[in-house]
């Protein structure tokens, strides 16, 4: 596959930025790239991921899926730079996929209405045969699961799921440090504590269908 003119590719996108299209795809992915964390393995490759391709993805919005709905425009683009994390280093594309997926749902959350008071769900997950706990939020759980098997190898196992929102998420981040695995990661060991939580979840709620 030839590289790309980039230069017709920037001069077409300057000619194409004052678009609504256009507009709302890029900043998705500027404020995707402001989420992520400060450092981390997963971070850069996203970051470059995203400094990389994002006039090319741009032009794809803009060309493709011209839209007055800022949202439209902005999801087409994020679905185009999650494709593109595939180009990340193997043993660094599970991370950074899984680190691109939280941030556009933060991203996306704070585009419809002003960031954490979003109603979505709080899930807790664990990688088949594996302790960790993995305990994240979701505007919308089945696409979410979807994504994370996909980044996942082993697969994953879904141990329940409440209502909440990201600032619901944060205060249980917060409860919970004392178990992270990893400062810049949502993954935890399972103490007693936590396995309580989880369990009180699973009685108020019912089994996971």
């Amino acid at each position: 596959m030839p590289e790309p003119d980039f230069v017709s590719l920037e001069r077409r996108l300057d000619a194409t930025s004052d678009t609504s299209t256009a507009r709302a795809a890029l900043e998705i992915l500027e404020t995707i790239a402001e989420l992520l964390p400060p450092e981390g393995r997963g971070s850069i490759a996203v970051r470059d991921v995203l400094e990389r391709t994002r006039g090319i993805v741009v032009l794809r919005v803009s060309d493709a899926h011209p839209s007055d709905d800022p949202v439209i425009a902005a999801r087409s683009a994020a679905q185009y730079a999650f494709a593109m994390i595939w180009s990340s280093a193997a043993d660094v594309r599970a991370e950074a996929m899984e680190l691109f997926i939280r941030c556009a749902d933060e991203a996306f959350a704070g585009l419809r209405a002003n960031g954490s008071t979003v109603q979505g769900c709080i899930y807790y997950v664990r990688h088949v045969g594996q302790p960790e706990v993995k305990i994240g939020y979701a505007s919308k759980l089945k696409p979410r699961l979807s994504a994370l098997s996909t980044a996942m190898a082993s697969g994953i196992e879904l141990l329940c799921s409440h209502p909440g929102t990201m600032a619901d998420e944060s205060e249980l981040h917060a409860r919970f440090a004392h178990l992270r695995t990893d400062p810049n990661r949502e993954w935890f060991r399972p103490g007693e504590d936590l396995l309580a939580h989880i369990q009180e979840q699973i009685i108020h709620a019912g089994p996971v269908m």
